[in-house]
């Protein structure tokens, strides 16, 4: 009978483990395309958009087509952002690839960063497969447009946090011995607790990047107007990065050039307790607890870029699209002071252990200094964009 129940724990425990995905299912009701006859796979945009915004998330919508049944849909997103889970496939079911962007795994959105120049024309390509649908993929194509906002973000980075100080260690606990008769013998006393280790400082933010941006107005494949901006990221090697815009739709483009926040403090250790007076006539004395270790100041915040646009002197509204802010970084904050360390116990006759003092707290670092306020400069394009590679400025 024993071996039986093992044997039956075993098999439980490895259906358990292959039937995990069976167990979310459960869980949350949904279906898969094990079983199923499929005859054919079909992709699109689950809200049924005809063009994808660089930039901007879209969820795909899977259809399985089922000899002799309803078709089979992956779930959804509604309007309020919750999932519509029950009765629908799951995106791990199926395998995506696509020629631009990248597709979550979990959710099946796809998202396609404003690239710039790349993207300029094309189309986006998306194709799915299923194990449970050999031979069969499902294509879509969508086009592309650059109504919505970009945001660049050039910022300095944040300060490490520091280190947190080390317990201290707690006293050793004296020797108990007898107390009766002629067995007796004086009690080992409590050692002391030791302090606690203090905080490491936060480290420093980085500095917000120094940029130039240029800006001009290029006539698309379909003849409408669009706007390309590069940015040149002088504190990185000069590389750079470009965007296209379509201001007509909504398009912007925004930098962060701001100082990075400073790290956090480190709070002090805990002083250790100290060690309990041990058994014996007379009892021995308790330790005494350690001080708390000191808490560390907190990083200074990174300053804010230098940052200048040039826009196509025959274009002027075009300064008004790139919005910046390079503002100083946040001080980091002060690490809190260690707690004290208990003092030992001892037992009647014997003197008890004092608590030490809680440590200091730190302070905390200085904001960094804002950027320079940005500039705005005409240009010629020519100068801006040497080689047009094509392109039609307008």
């Amino acid at each position: 009978m024993k071996k039986f129940c093992v044997l039956l724990s075993v098999l439980f425990f490895a259906q358990a483990i292959s039937g995990c995905a069976w167990l979310k299912r459960a869980i949350e009701g949904t279906e898969t395309l094990e079983d199923k006859k499929v005859t054919a796979l079909h992709l699109a945009a689950a809200d049924g958009s005809a063009e994808v915004c660089a930039g901007a998330p879209v969820q795909l919508l899977v259809t399985a087509d089922i000899e002799g049944q309803k078709t089979m849909t992956t779930w959804a997103y509604d309007a309020a952002g919750k999932t519509l889970k029950k009765g629908h496939l799951t995106f791990e079911d199926f395998d995506f690839s696509s020629n631009f962007g990248k597709i979550g795994l979990q959710d099946g959105i796809l998202v396609v960063p404003n690239t710039g120049l790349e993207l300029l024309g094309r189309k986006v390509e998306v194709t799915v497969t299923s194990k449970q649908a050999a031979g069969l993929e499902g294509k879509f194509e969508v086009g592309l447009n650059f109504k919505c906002g970009v945001i660049a973000d050039f910022g300095g980075a944040p300060g490490q946090p520091g280190q947190a100080g080390l317990s201290g260690q707690a006293g050793r606990d004296g020797q108990s011995e007898s107390s009766s008769g002629s067995y007796a013998r004086p009690g080992g006393n409590g050692e002391n607790g030791l302090r606690g280790g203090s905080g490491g400082r936060g480290g420093p933010g980085g500095n917000g990047h120094d940029l130039t941006v240029d800006v001009a107005k290029i006539s698309g494949p379909a003849g409408e107007e669009l706007v390309l901006a590069r940015a040149t990221d002088q504190s990185a090697g000069n590389l750079t990065r470009t965007v296209l815009l379509d201001p007509a739709g909504g398009g912007e483009l925004t930098i962060k050039a701001s100082g990075g926040p400073g790290g956090s403090g480190g709070s002090g250790g805990f002083g250790g307790r100290g060690g309990h007076g041990g058994t014996g006539a007379p009892a021995g004395s308790a330790g005494d607890g350690a001080d708390g270790g000191d808490g560390a100041d907190g990083g200074d915040g990174g300053n804010g870029g230098r940052v200048v646009v040039h826009f196509a002197a025959n274009h002027p509204e075009l300064a008004k699209l790139i919005k910046v802010s390079n503002g100083a970084g946040p001080a980091g904050s002060a690490g809190s002071a260690g707690a004290s360390g208990s003092g030992g116990n001892s037992y009647s006759g014997g003197r008890q252990g004092r608590s030490g003092r809680m440590g200091n707290s730190g302070h905390g670092g200085r904001p960094g200094s804002d950027g320079p306020p940005v500039t705005a400069q005409p240009a010629n394009v020519q100068q801006m964009f040497p080689d047009p590679g094509g392109l039609k400025f307008i």
